[in-house]
């Protein structure tokens, strides 16, 4: 008795030719890293809406941003094969990366609500930091402003200046 193979075609996955080779390779390391409640879009799609910093952090967001939210070129060619493959009778596939980026398509602006959500999950540190440095700057200046050694450190150098120029009044400017 002879067993015949029957050999099943996988079907042919659908890719964006706007997405440069060695950008893909990095888009698709990126999606590999993600966290488990990430890894689809449609679970991306959901925590940025809901605004979940259980599962999304920062790095998180800046790699979504970066890598897999669709530019408008992009998000232009995905309607477009969708639209073609409407027409005929085979399924569309997408390729990983395209179908994470199709299913970001549902939040209007995703990059745009993805950089706000990341200035803000950063802010409170940020003024923290801030307000550190402008406390340093002000004791500095109060240091400047009740300091007995800075003028007389200054009234020095303005008379070893007076003293290199000669009492001249003209200006040198490297000569």
């Amino acid at each position: 008795v002879a067993v015949v193979k029957k050999e099943v075609k996988k079907p042919k996955t659908v890719k964006l030719s706007s997405i440069a080779q060695e950008q893909r390779f990095q888009i698709e390391v990126c999606l590999r890293t993600l966290p488990v409640g990430l890894n689809t879009g449609s679970k991306a799609a959901r925590a940025i809406q809901d605004l979940d910093r259980s599962i999304m952090s920062c790095e998180a967001m800046s790699s979504l941003r970066r890598f897999l939210c669709p530019t408008d070129e992009q998000e232009q060619e995905l309607r477009a094969k969708r639209r073609e493959r409407s027409e005929t009778p085979e399924p569309l596939i997408w390729d990983p990366v395209e179908q994470y980026m199709e299913e970001l398509l549902v939040i209007s602006g995703c990059s745009l609500r993805l950089g706000c959500w990341e200035f803000l999950y950063n802010l409170s540190e940020r003024l923290a930091q801030l307000q550190e440095n402008l406390q340093r700057f002000e004791r500095m200046v109060r240091c400047f402003l009740t300091s007995t050694e800075i003028p007389f450190l200054l009234s020095l150098v303005l008379a070893f200046g007076n003293y290199l120029n000669g009492g001249k009044n003209e200006k040198r400017l490297g000569r």
